[in-house]
């Protein structure tokens, strides 16, 4: 409940008070509400890892979606039921660990808060004890610890590598490029070559040590290897040795993080029943409503979605205006977005920023099919017609 208070979303409560009972015990009261925060805090993640809003406005309409089944439950299981069910459709969106990005001006809150809880998690499981609470409080207005990136912007610091600086500079700031440290130490740090932080990184927290080849090899390392050994990390956990290519070390990492990402929200850990078979419309297989809320409305909606119907032709041609520009891009087979840099993205808001090089807000919105006039949100509109004949605003 502290996370989703940090995160400002006070909407757990209402959802917490439809699910309680008059003959509900203390305990059964607290197992309830952590369930609920549990969910919220589940929703909050997987939106922020697709550059998608989670304010208060996106959870009041999650909320009010979902009370009516909500007071229907009756017990611990009930709840757990109602609730996983309608979380089932969020946890392939774990995949965007891999290329999710890091821009301090729009996310850095979201950054440190998914940073905090994979270097917490990995802090407890080795016997360090670290909390999140700790890693994300301020003091005297400065946060004790703060986003670190591998690699440094300084251009020309790795004139051995095959990578371009202009591609450096674009992989730097993916999640797997980046870690959780101590304020001072980031401060101090600056534009030293990854190599040379090794040593620092070993005294900050185990996520960050793990770049050091010792700190998954060497003496005294039997606790760490013994837990992600526990956990099938393992092969995931690979020190970075000098010289070796930039971009696929930072996908390796990226991997790493969607794997410890997967065990932090998993199902079980948060106390959450998936249904036995997860259908994608959020139905069940002869076409009746699973009586939870509709699966698909704007903000499950994915771009997938609406390639599988076929709303979009392949290869058409996307157009956005900004400041009087004209920033154009290419619909994917598969739904996804290739801006004019060759970049290719899932979700129409990063790739709206990126080729504009500033925050949009929406890219469904910011998004035309050039042919066509309409916009990503108007075809969004028209999929959801088409799938539940309810339409879900702009």
């Amino acid at each position: 409940m502290w996370f989703n208070s940090h995160n400002d979303m006070p909407r757990q409560f209402d959802l917490t008070l439809a699910a309680l009972q008059p003959e509900d015990s203390e305990g059964t009261t607290w197992r309830k509400a952590r369930l609920v925060a549990n969910f919220i805090d589940l929703f909050v993640v997987t939106r922020g890892l697709r550059d998608l809003p989670y304010n208060r406005d996106e959870v009041h309409e999650l909320v009010a979606a979902l009370l009516p089944a909500v007071r229907e439950s009756r017990t611990e299981d009930d709840l757990s039921g109602v609730l996983g069910r309608a979380a089932a459709d969020w946890y392939p969106h774990f995949s965007h660990v891999r290329e999710a990005r890091y821009r301090e001006g729009s996310n850095r809150a979201f950054v440190l808060y998914f940073l905090a809880r994979l270097t917490a998690w990995l802090e407890r499981g080795v016997g360090g004890g670290e909390q999140a609470q700790r890693l994300l409080t301020a003091q005297a207005d400065r946060r004790r610890f703060e986003v670190e990136h591998l690699f440094t912007k300084k251009l020309g610091v790795y004139p051995d590598q095959a990578t371009p600086d202009e591609e450096i500079q674009l992989k730097r700031g993916m999640l797997g490029g980046l870690v959780l440290i101590n304020g001072a130490d980031n401060a101090s740090l600056g534009g030293l070559r990854l190599e040379d932080k090794l040593l620092p990184y070993q005294r900050s927290n185990s996520l960050a040590a793990s770049l050091h080849p010792n700190a998954v090899k060497g003496r005294g390392t039997r606790v760490f290897r013994q837990f992600v050994a526990q956990h099938n990390l393992t092969d995931k956990f690979q020190p970075y040795q000098p010289g070796e290519p930039i971009g696929p070390f930072i996908e390796s990492r990226g991997r790493l993080y969607q794997a410890i990402a997967e065990l932090v929200w998993s199902p079980e850990e948060l106390g959450l029943t998936m249904p036995a078979s997860r259908e994608p419309s959020g139905h069940t297989k002869n076409g009746a409503s699973i009586g939870v809320y509709k699966a698909r409305t704007r903000h499950t909606t994915t771009l997938a979605d609406i390639a599988r119907e076929g709303m979009i032709r392949p290869d058409e041609r996307l157009i956005g205006r900004r400041n009087g520009l004209a920033h154009r891009a290419t619909w994917l087979q598969d739904g996804r977005i290739r801006i004019e840099s060759g970049e290719i993205f899932t979700t129409p808001t990063p790739a709206a920023n990126r080729a504009t090089g500033n925050e949009v807000g929406s890219g469904w919105t910011f998004w035309t099919v050039e042919r066509t006039k309409a916009t990503l949100a108007a075809v969004r509109s028209q999929y959801l017609q088409a799938v539940s004949g309810t339409a879900n605003g702009p």
